[in-house]
């Protein structure tokens, strides 16, 4: 080329203003330059990606990360083979946490292949905690996780309790596992993916545990095994895990939640969340029973027990132990409640439908008709005849209605023994005076004492002769009231073995019966041992030895003078000579609390009536802050009390008498006269009751005075503190107790429904189980039945003979036969340590193949538990994720923010790739014409002037169609219309496609200039249409992103437009 020029004596500089008009050329190097301005909004927000180089290319990574630049990370990375992915951004992210926190797929899986383990497992935890499923899905199913997953490296809780992070940024606990924390957060698609793997969370170890692992592990960070164990539990805790891993989702909620509140009350620090984790666990049990349809399948939730693995029923077995662990909202449910309900009314359910007045009716003579129902069922337990006699009674409700009336009988008896006791007096009396004989010699005795003055002897503790004797034999109201205590006493006993001990100490009323049938034993046997010791001393009054020894009283020995002496006191009726603890007495005594409380116990039955109900329990509720109350009472009643007592201890008037050093007279002078200190501070029993009765201002504001000792101080002192007590209990803490009953009485109205559905299925469960058909006194009568089945055990456990069959689990594959029984040959019943009757179908040979034979339609299949809680889970899940999809968040805004932000730098990464091209080709097409222009000035010194002539109508015309701004391209400089330059040189043969580009490196003999400018000419118009359309093809979709980012559809369109604009472009230039 430069040889060219230097023999033609042109320079390159003044090539161009003799080939090419200003206008022509400012249109060419114009088009050249269009990209500048279009790249200005590119720059603004990424960079310049022409030069990259000039760049920080950890920053450039960073952002590329953050956006999705999917190409910028790939070349980065293909470019440096050992480049350190862990660069941060000025927060202190890292490009791999940007890339999941934007939701950026693509990058994401890309950075993956440069992780470790330890990135790996904080990429997967960041994205389940984030709760991008996808990103989390694509890390689980990543060929570096699973080669790790394999040996364990990331999905072991307890191996990795013991390493210590690698830096201060880990933003998860060593001990947290990705399917612990996808279980915290209920990624339900996580958990079942992990599920799969074989992945579980491991139970934490006991509390009190003293195992080698748990000392060490608190020897080796007592915090951190505190926080591993509740993680564990937020994890096991989890609706989406225990739906997922559990066979039996209720009982697995039910025992966890127990387990979770026994431990809140010993780790008191996590005392908040772990009652949180309770409350979700109990509102999850009650999301399960939601989805129960139809009696069958709502029988099969309730009556489950046993093993997860038997397919065993009792009636109600889950409600009982839903009322064990306190589930108050599960056992208020709907669903519960109404079939309680239905077997609470069972076959009498007509019955309760007619008029409340006939209803009244019906059971006031039912009053009547109970202890001749009970004789016949005593009578006629054995026989088949009377069933269905035998049935109404073991009715719930009516079982319920017997109990009432013979336990309101009994509150009769107590009312009426009360007038019995007042109306003794009126009866005949017997005296000591009516046996003459005894009552003369004792009189002898006695007067004899008199007149010999035996200083000695214990003759001046007899009573006179003519005392009145005790009674000799009980009432008919205490042998009455003797009878139903016992039939208490064995209803106790029966309660207790069935239940079990700590199961029956657990209830507020078997407590109370407990210690109310106590306090009536005692009672009566004190008065029987009473009656028992008047008998034998009556006895003893007819002895002739006895009378002799009366005669001579005084005679006698002490220890023969006591016996007498006890023998009288047995018979004397007068209390005056009694002692304090005499067993009537304390007797009488126990039988006034006993009473107290057999009235308090019918508040146990309100719970059966809605309007009663919740006021039992806001009573039962306030009772306990009564007790909480009473504590913090004492410590400062004590205080103050200790307090008076120590000021004023020296003015009592035994204690002042032994120093004073003559008598201090009061100015009345009496001597007697005490000081108002002194009587009501001087001993601590005064003090006590002083102030005790100044709660209720019974005491008087003078008690602090010493009158005539003048000592102000004390008397100041003393009124400071009796005044700060009155102020300190009176108005704060009688006041505070007030606040906190009625702070209970609140919340129980707040949850009045549930408190007293709660209550009264605590009441109906007594009355649902098996036993307790005859209400007391009938049930100390032993029947036919009882007496055989007692002979039968007894039979059994001598001989040892009991069938082992009994104690296999039933097979899987039979219906719940407890709630709807099975024919009586095919039925065997057993009784459960809950008193609830346990049946289960028997085996028969021809099961399994009517099984097959149903198998064919679906509503005569057997339902199974199992397959009623597969229903309710998948029914739980569904319901779930629909919640999830109908929920609007905030997260999906953003997350269409940042798809369209990746789509826009995907754009612009391909309009830049095009760009450059378009540039660098404009720019080679410009030399290119300038060369040919050269070469063209070089043919113009030519001779022929046929060439010269066709070169300059050709050079006119190309000048006329570039200046006007006409479209030039192949079609309109085709060979048809552009004058033949070549015609006398063969010249473009030489070229071996005239379609393609010029090889402008080629010699000069070889290059055929019309040809190559024809090739050039239309390229290089072709080249400036494609850069005008998408110079404005971008400047409308930046503007469209810009003005409106959520039409995402529609800007994937365009993207698809332009993506078959340039394979077309690129097919063009594969063609040139």
């Amino acid at each position: 080329m430069n040889n060219v020029v230097a023999n033609t004596g042109y320079t390159s500089t003044g090539l161009q203003p003799r080939r090419f008009s200003e206008r022509t050329t400012a249109n060419m190097r114009g088009r050249a330059e269009l990209t500048t301005p279009r790249t200005g909004l590119n720059k603004r927000m990424y960079g310049d990606n022409s030069k990259t180089t000039e760049l920080n290319v950890n920053e450039q990574f960073v952002r590329a990360c953050e956006n999705g630049d999917y190409s910028t990370v790939h070349r980065i990375l293909l470019e440096n083979e050992k480049y350190n992915i862990d660069v941060a951004n000025q927060l202190g992210r890292t490009a791999i946490q940007l890339a999941i926190e934007n939701e950026h797929l693509e990058v994401v899986t890309l950075l993956l292949y440069s992780c470790d383990g330890q990135k790996i497992r904080e990429a997967i935890l960041l994205a389940i905690y984030l709760g991008h499923i996808q990103i989390a899905e694509a890390c689980l199913h990543h060929p570096t996780f699973r080669r790790l997953n394999d040996k364990r490296a990331i999905t072991d809780s307890e191996g990795t309790f013991w390493q210590t992070p690698t830096s201060d940024d880990t933003q998860f606990a060593s001990d947290i596992t990705p399917l612990m924390l996808a279980a915290q957060h209920n990624r339900t698609e996580i958990v079942q993916l992990l599920l799969s793997q074989g992945d579980r969370i491991t139970k934490p170890h006991d509390y009190h545990c003293k195992c080698i692992e748990c000392r060490n592990r608190f020897k080796f960070d007592s915090l951190r095994h505190a926080q591993s164990r509740l993680n564990a539990y937020r994890g096991l805790a989890s609706e989406s895990y225990i739906s997922l891993a559990s066979i039996d989702p209720i009982l697995t909620a039910f025992e966890l939640g127990r387990e979770l509140r026994d431990l809140s009350g010993k780790e008191k620090y996590f005392k908040n969340e772990y009652m949180l984790l309770a409350d979700q666990l109990s509102a999850y049990a009650v999301k399960l029973l939601d989805k129960v349809r139809g009696h069958k399948e709502l029988d099969c939730v309730l009556g489950k027990t046993g093993k997860e693995s038997e397919e065993k029923y009792v009636i109600l077995a889950r409600l009982y132990l839903a009322i064990k662990y306190k589930e108050k909202s599960f056992v208020a449910h709907s669903n519960c409640q109404q079939k309680l309900v239905e077997i609470w009314h069972s076959q009498i359910r007509n019955i309760f439908k007619l008029n409340p007045l006939l209803i009244l009716l019906l059971t006031i003579s039912y009053i009547f008709i109970l202890p001749f129902a009970c004789v016949i069922y005593i009578l006629t337990s054995w026989s088949i005849y009377t069933i269905k006699f035998q049935r109404f009674l073991k009715q719930p409700c009516i079982k319920f209605i017997g109990h009432t009336i013979t336990y309101a009988v009994f509150i009769v008896l107590i009312i009426v023994s009360s007038f019995l006791f007042a109306s003794e007096s009126k009866k005949d009396l017997v005296q000591l005076k009516n046996i003459s004989t005894l009552s003369d010699t004792l009189n002898k005795a006695l007067e004899d004492q008199k007149t010999n003055n035996y200083s000695n002897s214990t003759c001046r503790i007899y009573p006179v002769p003519n005392f009145v004797f005790r009674a000799d034999k009980p009432t008919w109201i205490d042998i009455t009231i003797s009878v139903f205590v016992f039939g208490f006493l064995w209803r106790e006993i029966k309660q207790a073995y069935n239940d079990g001990l700590q199961d029956y100490l657990l209830s507020w009323n078997n407590i109370v019966d407990s210690c109310t049938t106590i306090l009536y034993i005692s009672s009566f046997a004190l008065k029987y041992y009473v009656i028992f010791q008047v008998k034998e001393s009556r006895k003893i009054l007819d002895n002739e030895n006895f009378q002799g020894d009366v005669g001579r009283l005084c005679d006698l020995s002490k220890t023969a003078q006591e016996d007498i002496y006890r023998t009288f006191y047995w018979l004397n009726a007068d209390r005056y000579y009694w002692v304090p603890f005499d067993p009537i007495n304390v007797a009488e005594g126990l039988f006034a609390i006993a009473n107290i409380l057999s009235f308090a116990r019918i508040c146990f039955l309100l719970p059966a009536f809605q309007h009663l109900g919740p006021l039992q329990i806001s009573l039962g509720r306030m009772m306990s802050d009564i007790g909480k109350f009473i504590i913090i009472f004492l410590i400062i009643f004590c205080g103050f009390m200790f307090g008076l007592n120590n000021l004023f201890w020296y003015y009592k008037k035994s204690v002042r008498e032994k120093v004073e050093i003559y008598r201090h007279l009061p100015e009345s002078g009496d001597e007697n006269e005490n000081l108002p200190a002194e009587e009501s501070f001087g001993t601590m029993s005064s003090t006590f009751k002083t102030v005790f009765w100044s709660l209720f201002g019974l005491a008087e504001k003078e008690g602090v005075q010493l009158n005539h000792y003048n000592k102000r101080f004390t008397e100041t002192v003393g009124y400071l503190i009796y005044g700060a007590f009155n102020i300190a209990n009176v108005i704060v803490l009688l006041n505070m107790l007030i606040a906190m009953m009625s702070k209970s009485y609140e919340a129980i109205e707040e949850h009045a429904d549930v408190e007293w559905k709660f209550a009264r299925s605590k009441l109906y469960m007594e009355f649902i189980k098996d036993g307790g058909t005859l209400p007391v006194p009938f049930n100390i009568v032993p029947t036919p039945k009882s007496i055989y089945r007692l002979f039968c055990n007894i039979y059994a456990w001598m001989t040892k003979s009991k069938d082992p069959t009994n104690e296999q689990p039933v097979e899987s594959g039979h219906s719940p036969s407890a709630i709807r029984p099975t024919p009586r040959a095919n039925r065997r019943q057993s009784t459960n340590g809950n008193g609830l009757t346990t049946v289960s179908n028997g085996q028969l040979s021809n099961v399994p193949n009517n099984h097959r034979a149903r198998q064919g339609s679906f509503f005569d299949q057997v339902l199974t538990y199992r397959k009623v809680m597969d229903r309710v889970i998948k029914r739980f899940l569904l319901h779930k994720q629909r919640e999830e999809q109908e929920e609007i968040r905030e997260g999906d805004f953003e997350e269409l923010k940042q798809d369209v932000q990746m789509l826009r730098f995907e754009l612009l990464n391909r309009l830049d790739s095009t760009r450059e091209d378009l540039y660098k080709n404009s720019h080679l097409l410009n030399e290119g014409v300038l060369l040919v222009g050269e070469l063209l000035s070089v043919l113009s010194n030519d001779t022929n002037p046929l060439i010269k002539e066709n070169f300059h109508l050709f050079k006119k015309s190309f000048y006329a169609t570039t200046d006007s701004g006409i479209q030039s391209n192949s079609s309109t400089l085709s060979t048809l219309s552009m004058p033949n330059l070549t015609l006398p040189v063969q010249t473009s043969a030489l070229i071996s496609n005239s379609n393609s580009a010029p090889n402008l490196y080629q010699e000069e003999s070889d290059i055929d200039p019309i040809d190559t400018v024809r090739s050039l000419t239309a390229v290089h118009a072709r080249l400036s249409n494609i850069k005008e359309e998408e110079e404005e093809y971008l400047h409308n979709t930046l503007k469209y992103i810009d003005d409106d980012e959520e039409e995402e559809e529609e800007v994937e369109a365009q993207h698809m437009s332009v993506q078959t604009t340039e394979d077309d472009n690129q097919r063009f230039f594969s063609k040139l």
